[in-house]
This record gives C-alpha cells, sequence and structure tokens, in this order.
C-alpha cells in the first residue's frame, strides 16, 4: 500500500515539475505580449492626444500596474523610462537600451530577443510625432514576430517537456514496484 501511494507520489511530482519547467515558455510569451500591449496603447495616445514620450511610458507603466504587475519587470521598464525622460538624464536611445537590459535581463526572454528588445528603442525621441508614430508601428510588427516564434516555441516544447516529466515519473514507479 504504502508503495502504491509512493509510486502515485512520484509521478505526481514529475508532473508537477514538468509543469514548472515548462512555466518559462508561459512567462516568455506573458514578457512579449506585455510589450506589445504597452506599444499599442504608446500608439494610440500618440496618434489621438499627441502626448510627448514620457507621458506616454508613463501611461504604459500604468497600464501595466492596473493589470497587477506592479513589480513585473515591464512595470520597472515602463515607469523607469518615463521618469528617466522626464529628467534628461541620457539619450533615449541609451537609456532603453540600459534599462531593458537592467530589468529584463534577468527574465524568461531569449539572449536575441533581448537583444532586439534592446533596438527597438533606438528611434526614440530623434524624430517628430509621424516619426515617432513609425518607429512604434516598426517596434510592434518586430515585437508579434517574436511573439508568434515564442507561442510556436512554447506550444512544441512544453507537450514535449511535459510528457518527458511525467514519463519518468512513471518509469521511477515502474522501477520502486
Amino acid at each position: 500500500m504504502i508503495r502504491l501511494f509512493l509510486c502515485l507520489l512520484l509521478i505526481l511530482c514529475a508532473w508537477l515539475a514538468g509543469r514548472c519547467y515548462t512555466s518559462f515558455y508561459s512567462r516568455r510569451c506573458d514578457y512579449l505580449s506585455g510589450l506589445l500591449e504597452g506599444f499599442r496603447s504608446m500608439d494610440l495616445r500618440m496618434q489621438y492626444q499627441m502626448d510627448p514620450l514620457p507621458l506616454l511610458f508613463a501611461a504604459a507603466a500604468k497600464g501595466r500596474k492596473e493589470e497587477g504587475d506592479r513589480d513585473e519587470p515591464l512595470f520597472l521598464l515602463f515607469d523607469q523610462m518615463s521618469r528617466g525622460l522626464e529628467e534628461a538624464e541620457m539619450e533615449p536611445g541609451e537609456l532603453w537600451k540600459r534599462l531593458v537590459k537592467e530589468n529584463l535581463g534577468h527574465t524568461s526572454l531569449e539572449r536575441e530577443e533581448l537583444r532586439v528588445i534592446g533596438q527597438l528603442g533606438e528611434d526614440l525621441g530623434r524624430t517628430d510625432l509621424e516619426g515617432q508614430r513609425q518607429a512604434l508601428s516598426h517596434m510592434r510588427r518586430r515585437l508579434e514576430a517574436l511573439l508568434e516564434k515564442a507561442q510556436e516555441d512554447k506550444k512544441r516544447s512544453t507537450k514535449l517537456y511535459r510528457a518527458l516529466f511525467t514519463a519518468g515519473g512513471v518509469m521511477g514507479a515502474i522501477l520502486l514496484i
């Protein structure tokens, strides 16, 4: 009876370990979709309210805060970018790269995704309103491509790793019997 209980416990633990391991892929998609949503809201505010960049980033940070992501790296990225632009501590493109590295460097985003996200800010603050809108549109297209790839990776890898962890648990249970 105890062996049966241990076998079931081993299978359950392996299944949970597989779910924990694959949560990496979900968080990656969440970060990319959060960035994309932030840039969408910035584009709309720029189009209809003609807000300057610091207010656009502040609104994006507020949107992340309202979704319950206050401690998330995306909230910090948008909030610190807003404050940095207001204080004019450095060029917007350089500030963006530094903040991406500080706030998103430790997340589940891949190195290539971080590089692309860092490059997205190069055109910030260099052109007029229409140029800024074009830059945001370009950013959104690049993020959509990254998000699509991340979702494909998530779909493929999640099934694989969950099955592998569960199969490992079943094999361990068989060995225990």
